[in-house]
């Protein structure tokens, strides 16, 4: 993986299921490199694929994405990893660009889905549908990518057995 190639680069090019495992290699390759002048988009990846997401209740800003970190300075004072303030309207504008252009239905999944989320947040205004439909169908396409491999798989394991099945 070289570093002129952004961790949505890298990623999008995976053909197969994302792991956490895959992710955090994408991100430590750029996080390794101190001293690297780190581009926007290389940013917005970074703080994009490691924000949290919340399962029943908002985030500390109001969301369901937020601070993937949130602690206690030695002053006493509560910190985030991200700041509120580092989620900027141009990172939104990339997240916009990566969920548009996403291969791979788990990164459009999540670009798609922090734009409908944050958006409002950063800008004042909703993010357009399109965004939320992206982010549906995307979950809706890989689950049905996944149950066809593996009903495929099977109708291979199922043929090489010797047995007749129809086809999936």
């Amino acid at each position: 993986m070289g570093r002129e190639r952004s961790p949505f680069a890298v990623l999008d090019a995976v053909s197969g299921s994302l792991t956490h495992v895959m992710v955090l290699g994408a991100e430590h390759w750029w996080i390794a490199a101190p001293g690297q002048e780190v581009a926007p988009e290389v940013v917005a990846d970074l703080i994009g694929l490691r924000l949290g997401a919340t399962d029943d209740d908002e985030s500390s800003w109001g969301t369901r994405y937020g601070p993937w970190a949130t602690f206690e300075s030695n002053d006493g004072k509560q910190v985030e990893a991200p700041s509120r303030e580092e989620i900027t309207p141009e990172l939104v504008n990339i997240w916009e660009r990566r969920a548009r252009s996403a291969r791979h239905p788990a990164l459009r999944h999540r670009y798609a889905d922090l734009v409908w989320d944050l958006a409002a947040l950063v800008r004042g205004t909703r993010a357009p549908v399109e965004f939320a439909w992206l982010a549906i169908d995307s979950v809706v396409f890989g689950y049905a990518v996944r149950r066809s491999r593996r009903a495929l798989r099977a109708w291979t394991r199922a043929v090489l057995a010797g047995r007749n099945p129809s086809p999936p």
